[in-house]
């Protein structure tokens, strides 16, 4: 069983795997800051020389949350499929903390790393004007993609090589729900069985009709929760088999 003591000390050692790869770091700690100052500072220039951008800081905003909750899971999948290529997670199997409270260990972090992120970017970056709860529910959705990402990365990916290239497959797709928003009423919804479509349309609805859509919250995090599920039983199944 994980216990306060085992968290901190497996925190400890995961953030220092991650200050060891250049690359881990940058994804964590340095892109994520980037898209907020983006947020924060060129965006709102870049709608002040081109008007014809706004009324698009929903999208703006939501697809800046999109890139760091899918970078955090990218982050935790590089460090699982190293530990996947090294042997270390057979071994964790006879250990014992156990496979399965290590592997919800790692999706519980990616998921709260990434929701303190994208409510960071979504509540204080003042592209959109919503309330407390809006704000914690569209970060709640948006965060609900790292551990999706992370066990999709690590679970078909044999080596970091290959995650890195699932990874921007992954990207793309997740940013199809933006084509929604330009297709006409009701064809939209061709669209919902990407996750984020539900995340995306959350953030829209309390930006602009200042009244979140928490059907679509509901809807989103069922979906979310399927697909989290899905994964999470296929790593068992071929990682820890």
């Amino acid at each position: 069983m994980i216990t306060l003591q085992k968290i901190i000390l497996l925190s400890l050692s995961d953030f220092r795997q991650i200050l060891r790869e250049q690359l881990l770091w940058v994804m964590f700690i340095v892109a994520p800051t980037l898209q907020f100052l983006t947020a924060l500072w060129l965006i709102p220039y870049l709608i002040g020389q081109f008007p014809v951008l706004d009324g698009y800081q929903s999208l703006m905003v939501s697809a800046l949350s999109l890139q760091v909750v899918t970078g955090i899971g990218f982050v935790i999948a590089m460090m699982l499929l190293d530990e996947k290529d090294d042997d270390v997670l057979t071994a964790i199997r006879v250990l014992p903390l156990g496979a399965r409270y290590f592997l919800t260990y790692r999706l519980l972090a990616a998921t709260f790393i990434a929701f303190i992120f994208c409510f960071v970017m979504l509540y204080y970056s003042r592209l959109i004007s919503i309330s407390l709860g809006q704000a914690l529910g569209g970060a709640g959705l948006f965060s609900l993609l790292s551990p999706m990402v992370t066990l999709f990365m690590s679970t078909f990916g044999d080596n970091k090589v290959e995650g890195l290239a699932m990874f921007k497959g992954i990207n793309l797709v997740l940013l199809i729900p933006i084509v929604s928003f330009f297709l006409p009423p009701g064809w939209h919804y061709l669209l919902g069985f990407i996750p984020d479509f539900w995340s995306f349309h959350f953030v829209e609805s309390a930006a602009t009709a200042n009244s979140a859509s928490w059907l679509n919250f509901i809807i989103g995090c069922l979906l979310h929760l399927l697909f989290i599920a899905c994964l999470y039983f296929q790593f068992r199944k071929r990682v820890f088999k």
